[in-house]
Formats: C-alpha cells, sequence, structure tokens
C-alpha cells in the first residue's frame, strides 16, 4: 500500500504516470519499474512532499556520498537502489520516506 500512496502523491505533485502505462490487451498494466528509475517521478514525490536542497543530508561528514547530490529527490533515488540491493521491499522503502 506505500508503494500505490507514493505513486499518488507524485502525481499529485504533477508526475505524468502515462509514461509508465504499458498496453496488454485492454487493460493494460503499470510498470513500477519505469517509475523507479524516472527523476521526474522522484522530483514530483519530492514537490509533493516538500523536499529541497540538501545541506549535509545524512548527517554524516561533508563528503559521504550520500551529500553530493544537491537535491533531496536524488538522494532519496539512490536511496531506493540501495535499499533494493539490500533485500528491502521497495514498498517498505517508501513506508519509512512516507512517515518523515
Amino acid at each position: 500500500m506505500n508503494t500505490e500512496l507514493a505513486i499518488q502523491k507524485a502525481v499529485e505533485g504533477g508526475w505524468d504516470s502515462e509514461e509508465c502505462q504499458v498496453p496488454i490487451g485492454a487493460r493494460g498494466r503499470f510498470n513500477y519499474d519505469r517509475a523507479w528509475l524516472d527523476p521526474l517521478f522522484f522530483k514530483a514525490l519530492g514537490k509533493n512532499l516538500g523536499w529541497g536542497a540538501t545541506k549535509n543530508f545524512s548527517g554524516r561528514k561533508k563528503d559521504s556520498l550520500l551529500d553530493l547530490w544537491p537535491e533531496e529527490w536524488q538522494v532519496y533515488q539512490h536511496l531506493l537502489i540501495d535499499a533494493i540491493q539490500q533485500g528491502r521491499s521497495i514498498d517498505e522503502f517508501f513506508g519509512e520516506i512516507l512517515k518523515k
């Protein structure tokens, strides 16, 4: 459910989800992988959630990798990739993000 809420918030933030519609038969389906790789998805989600420029986002030393990106949406997109690599579910990731 967190994943659908994140998509809804991105759409409310101006993201065009039509890019992720894959025509299959009369109904079609949603290609989630396209959304996770689409920077416009994360920009729109960030707009809805009030993300902005990073200021030592990670709380770590200034040279932390998480502080290389100037906008929070970029950090969150990279954190999603990290979560996937760690074996966490995408729904769990968005659950944590939407709590903030």
